[in-house]
C-alpha cells in the first residue's frame, strides 16, 4: 500500500524519471521534435502530441479531444552526450493542476476535521450538524475521486509519450 501511495505522489508531482539516449546529435533532436510535436495553441492539428520544444527543453502531453486537468504531461531536457544526445525526462500531472489540488484538498480537509470535531462536540439532534459535517466531508471525497478518475483517464499516457520519444527520436531507454 505504502508503494502505491509513494507512486500515485510520484506520478501527481510529475516525478516519474525516464531517460533515452538517441543516436542523432543535439540539433537534430530538437529539429525532429519540433517537426513532430503541434502547438498547445494549434486547433485542429493532425499531430499526436502536442506541447513546446525549444532549446531549452520540452513540454509534450498527447492529443486528446476532451479536457482533461489531470491529463499526463513529460518536461524534459536533451543534453550531448558522445555523438548522441541523453534526454531526461519526468511525467505525471501538470504542475498547477497538482498544486490546485493540493491546496484544494488542504482547504477542504481542514473543514471536514472541523466539521467531524464540531459534531463530537455537539449536542445530539442539532438540525444542521449532519449537513455540516456532509459538506465538507463529501468535498474531500470529490475532489479525490476527480483525480482518481482523472489520472486513470490518462492511464496509457506515459508509455504513449515514451514511445513517441522513441520512434520520433530512434532512441533507446537508458540503463
Amino acid at each position: 500500500m505504502r508503494e502505491r501511495v509513494r507512486a500515485f505522489v510520484d506520478d501527481a508531482l510529475a516525478r516519474t524519471p525516464v531517460e533515452v539516449v538517441s543516436k542523432f546529435d543535439r540539433a537534430d533532436v530538437l529539429r525532429r521534435l519540433q517537426g513532430a510535436v503541434d502547438s498547445e495553441w494549434k486547433f485542429g492539428g493532425g499531430k499526436g502530441v502536442v506541447g513546446k520544444v525549444d532549446e531549452h527543453g520540452f513540454r509534450l502531453r498527447t492529443r486528446i479531444a476532451y479536457r482533461n486537468s489531470f491529463q499526463t504531461v513529460m518536461f524534459g531536457t536533451m543534453k550531448a552526450e558522445g555523438r548522441g544526445t541523453r534526454i531526461s525526462a519526468r511525467t505525471g500531472m501538470h504542475p498547477f493542476a497538482a498544486v490546485f489540488m493540493t491546496v484544494w484538498l488542504s482547504v477542504v480537509g481542514l473543514a471536514a476535521t472541523t466539521a467531524v470535531v464540531h459534531s463530537i462536540e455537539a449536542t445530539p439532534g442539532e438540525p444542521a450538524q449532519a449537513l455540516f459535517l456532509l459538506v465538507p466531508v463529501g468535498m474531500f471525497g470529490f475532489g479525490i475521486a476527480l483525480v482518481g478518475i482523472g489520472r486513470w483517464i490518462a492511464r496509457g499516457e506515459r508509455a504513449r509519450l515514451i514511445e513517441f520519444l522513441e520512434r520520433t527520436l530512434e532512441a533507446k531507454r537508458a540503463p
